[in-house]
């Protein structure tokens, strides 16, 4: 619906991230000039803002990138275009395989694309059986995440953890999965870096209303908590992200 003055209100047509899951071959390196010109066609795109990569630690051969586009349109229409088309044959010149790929809407309030470059990120895929009713959206929304307590104003950067508090973020179509059709929900945690992300791995109380009855890793809390509503499925990845410059 247009607004008084003519034009496409946000909510009509919000920014979105596209999450591309790729293979390339081993020892391929993304950060050169010769890979910029193989995603051109992406990066001069009417309605394209921004990339971040990542390869995934333990699996070398696989890539994560992150395009954020302003608009959905804008997405849609460069999918449908010939630039599209130039964009996939130049992966393919490469033999770099796209294995899956997700939309999750992105609201220029979070702000949080800007932190995932350049961080040592936890990235979550949570997978849930379809569909995810109100009341266990609910129910993960209270979810905290592995997260620091807040510092006061005028801490100095270096002592911060985190660069952004993470974000949970749904994609916004189904998938099978086992032959289940699934709700996938990406949870990117924003470390600044490998050494504070150890800080996950230190101790936190178990609590039995006001008693305390035991510790366990912040990781390990983590875990339980999410089991606790109830996803078929989640796995985890860690991966630094790097901004991909445009040519």
């Amino acid at each position: 619906m247009a607004n008084s003055s003519g034009t496409r209100s946000y909510a009509d047509d919000p920014g979105v991230v596209v999450w591309n899951e790729l293979q390339v071959p081993t020892g391929e390196e993304l950060d050169t000039t010769r890979w910029a010109g193989y995603f051109h066609p992406l990066v001069q795109a009417l309605g394209y803002r921004d990339s971040c990569w990542a390869r995934v630690q333990g699996r070398l051969d696989i890539i994560i990138l992150a395009t954020l586009w302003e608009t959905t349109s804008g997405l849609r229409n460069f999918t449908a275009s010939p630039s599209a088309q130039l964009y996939r044959e130049n992966l393919e010149s490469r033999s770099i395989t796209l294995l899956s790929s997700y939309e999750t809407p992105y609201r220029g309030l979070a702000n949080w694309f800007p932190s995932l470059q350049r961080s040592y990120v936890q990235l979550f895929w949570v997978y849930f059986s379809t569909p995810v009713t109100e009341a266990q959206k609910a129910r993960v929304a209270k979810l905290r995440g592995i997260r620091p307590p807040a510092l006061g104003p005028g801490i100095p950067i270096n002592m911060h953890l985190q660069r952004h508090i993470p974000e949970k973020l749904w994609t916004t179509k189904t998938e099978d999965l086992h032959n289940k059709e699934t709700q996938l929900m990406l949870w990117p945690h924003f470390w600044w870096g490998a050494e504070k992300a150890q800080w996950r791995y230190g101790p936190t109380e178990i609590m039995e209303g006001s008693l305390v009855v035991g510790t366990r890793s912040r990781e390990e809390d983590f875990s339980v908590k999410l089991e606790a509503v109830g996803p078929l499925n989640w796995k985890e990845n860690i991966c630094v992200f790097k901004p991909f410059h445009r040519v």
